[in-house]
């Protein structure tokens, strides 16, 4: 349902899986970036904002969340990077906490997923 754009059908169905269910999370983390993507303006706007002004990590936040709900997410991740990279603080360690997000619906076998998680942990430590 997420997939084709029916969010309030998605919501309804993940109300019933119980919270504890093993492979919950997934489903919920993408219900979750879809919403918050709805509002966020088009991606053609996203990227007029980040060539305008590619330092304004609220566009690239903005940015990585589309892009991840349009499943692309190499692309989402590294603007999520751009944001830890730049400032590990902004808006409470977003840039990390959006990169968390991102790799938990890669899963953890992705060898995407791999990658990014490596590169997030060097830079942190």
């Amino acid at each position: 349902m997420i997939l084709k754009g029916d969010l309030e059908a998605a919501k309804q169905i993940l109300a019933t899986i119980p919270d504890d269910f093993v492979d919950r999370a997934r489903p919920a983390t993408r219900l979750e970036i879809a919403q918050e993507a709805a509002g966020m303006g088009s991606l053609s706007e996203l990227e007029n904002n980040i060539e305008s002004n590619g330092d304004d990590l609220s566009n690239r936040y903005a940015y990585s969340i589309v892009l991840a709900s349009l499943r692309r997410y190499e692309e989402a991740l590294e603007q999520a990077m751009f944001i830890l990279r730049r400032d590990r603080s902004f808006r409470d360690d977003l840039g990390r906490e959006t990169m968390v997000r991102i790799l938990n619906l890669l899963g953890s076998d992705s060898p995407l997923a791999k990658r990014y998680r490596r590169q997030m942990f060097a830079f942190m430590h």
